[in-house]
């Protein structure tokens, strides 16, 4: 008998999500880093192209950052009369980073990190050196809960302060 997403602890959204990427059971990959990766704990997995190894990792790192989202604490400092612009910027930061070596890896991861958001109203945004610079500056300043990148284009915008990785919950390699 197959174990089914469901069993692995991923709730509603993401599974939600699982179905527009038209899974229909976790890969063995998938089946022993999902847990993982729900409990905190790091993981490192080798397997074949083509074996589900993006979707273990990001599902449940969505499933994870998914708590509090963007604005929320924004709101609560307004009320409270504090700094509401700086923390504004400061929930506009990624929770989670995912660092890939190529541009068209952190396209793959992208469009499986998008596919899934649209379940979960989550943000993820690509930035990568090739790309239009400021089309990239504009979507962080919109803020995301997933930033992808490739080193360089990272290291360019964290120089420039258009980003910050003070808010990083989970990072994958």
């Amino acid at each position: 008998m197959e174990i089914t997403f469901a069993e692995l602890g991923l709730n509603e959204q993401i599974l939600a999500g699982v179905a527009t990427l038209g899974f229909n059971a976790p890969t063995p990959v998938q089946a022993a880093a999902i847990p993982a990766v729900l409990a905190g704990k790091d993981v490192v997995a080798s397997a074949q192209t083509g074996t589900g190894k993006t979707a273990a990792f990001m599902l449940p790192t969505l499933q994870r950052i998914a708590g509090e989202k963007r604005g929320e604490a924004e709101k609560s400092d307004a009320a409270a009369g504090r700094g509401a612009k700086r923390n504004a910027k400061r929930n506009a930061y990624p929770r989670a980073l995912i660092i890939t070596p190529t541009r068209e890896l952190a396209a793959q991861i992208d469009a499986v990190a998008k596919s899934v958001c649209a379940s979960t109203g989550q943000q993820a945004v690509i930035v990568t050196g090739g790309a239009r610079y400021k089309h990239q500056i504009t979507a962080l300043q919109k803020g995301c809960d997933v930033l992808v990148a490739t080193p360089g284009r990272l290291i360019d915008l964290l120089d420039k302060k258009h980003t910050s990785l003070e808010n990083i919950q989970v990072l994958v390699l």
